[in-house]
């Protein structure tokens, strides 16, 4: 397992223009987005995500841990006995590879504890990203942009909450796809084709 740095490693410059090494790899920080933008867990349940929740093709949903805290069910109620099932896309099956464990939590930290998403946010991600003029949203950002993402490819609301795992639609619509209106989009094309014949 490459979770630690040394065989991929993360430099990530302070603000006083040091630089250090991240205590998680690359591919530990690619996988975490993986996770967060191909399957759209929500932070903890990244957390809480076991080896054997992997089965190929899809990922169970049963369980999370937030900070340090475990918690055997989900914010929506999966669990043990009625997990939750995301399909695993190409792209987020080869970001897995790159780091699954035998068995235990999937992303560890170098205590072999489960990574605290805060802590590496503020420690890791940050800071890199700051360094390459990004700004960091969070982890959410990424379920709400896999949300507006299938919106735009045309997937229905409901295959979305079906996804994402809402148990209510309304919550899927209001919260989580974000899109500009067809007909907004056209008008300002119009403006803009009236504004260049001037």
């Amino acid at each position: 397992m490459a979770a630690f740095a040394g065989t991929d490693p993360l430099i990530v410059e302070r603000k006083d223009s040091s630089k250090y090494e991240a205590a998680v790899c690359r591919a530990m920080v690619r996988a975490l987005i993986g996770t967060a933008a191909f399957a759209g867990l929500r932070q903890g349940e990244i957390g809480g995500l076991g080896a054997d929740d992997d089965l190929g093709e899809h990922l169970l949903i049963r369980r999370t841990v937030w900070h340090t805290t475990q918690k055997d069910s989900t914010k929506t109620g999966e669990d043990e006995a009625q997990p939750g099932i995301v399909p695993i896309i190409r792209p987020l099956r080869a970001l897995l590879d790159a780091v699954k464990p035998e068995y235990g939590f999937f992303f560890l930290g170098e205590r072999k504890a489960v990574l605290d998403l805060e802590n590496l946010a503020d420690r890791v991600m940050r800071p890199y990203l700051k360094a390459h003029n990004v700004q960091w949203h969070g982890w959410h950002v990424y379920r709400r942009g896999l949300a507006t993402n299938l919106h735009q490819l045309g997937v229905d609301d409901l295959t979305i909450q079906a996804i994402l795992r809402h148990t209510d639609v309304a919550t899927t619509r209001r919260s989580y796809i974000k899109t500009v209106p067809q007909a907004a989009t056209e008008a300002m094309q119009q403006l803009a084709s009236r504004l260049d014949m001037q």
